[in-house]
């Protein structure tokens, strides 16, 4: 059953939830005279009766907090990718292209090439989230022709998460050299990245609005 919660604002900015329609089923349940008589029928079913009670209503008020989401401006998009620019240009050996992580990284892919002048930029094209909530990985197209796992390749992608695409596409091109403009810290060590946010901030780039 889906139960829909009412909430109520804080001061602070956090919500409470009250009831759910499931919760207000069980108190009519308890609160139905028959159920009454039958429980206070004896000295242990009230305080039974009395202690259930009061664990929901602790229980349903528990602030939580929902998930912050920021908004990523045009201006820091060149800024990280100018910064992921002057990186890769530190590197010993030219690029062979970029590969971007669809759809995440075609934009930041997009610039990035602008800014190192590679031409050769080839795409791999994956579904995970659905409604911000991380569904199973799908391939739906993958370049077959980047030799040597990768190496001497850029790959890029927005922002590395929990890491599960990375580390997926690194299943694939492990000597590749993998760059995102955000990483949150349970993605720490899988790509070079501009900037770093908490891992329960939601991150919305501007061509996503």
């Amino acid at each position: 059953m889906e139960a829909y919660v009412t909430k109520c604002e804080l001061s602070n900015g956090n919500r409470i939830p009250t009831f759910s329609h499931c919760q207000l089923t069980i108190y009519a349940a308890f609160l139905y005279p028959c159920w009454i008589q039958h429980f206070t029928e004896s000295s242990f079913m009230r305080v039974v009766l009395v202690l259930f009670l009061g664990f929901l209503v602790t229980a349903c008020s528990i602030p939580t907090k929902e998930k912050e989401i920021h908004n990523i401006e045009w201006s820091e998009v060149d800024k990280l990718t100018s910064s992921l620019a002057d990186t890769c240009k530190n590197q010993p050996n030219p690029w062979k292209g970029i590969l971007i992580i669809s759809r995440g990284g075609l934009v930041p892919g997009g610039i990035l090439a602008q800014k190192l002048g590679i031409k050769n930029v080839r795409v791999i094209c994956l579904a995970s989230y659905k409604d911000k909530t991380r569904g199973e990985l799908q391939v739906l197209h993958r370049p077959d022709d980047i030799e040597a796992k990768g190496k001497d390749w850029i790959i890029i992608d927005d922002l590395a998460d929990s890491g599960a695409t990375l580390r997926y596409v690194k299943g694939f091109y492990p000597d590749a050299y993998y760059v995102t403009l955000i990483t949150k810290p349970q993605g720490r060590g899988l790509s070079t990245s501009a900037t770093e946010y908490p891992q329960d901030t939601w991150i919305a780039f501007p061509w996503e609005k």
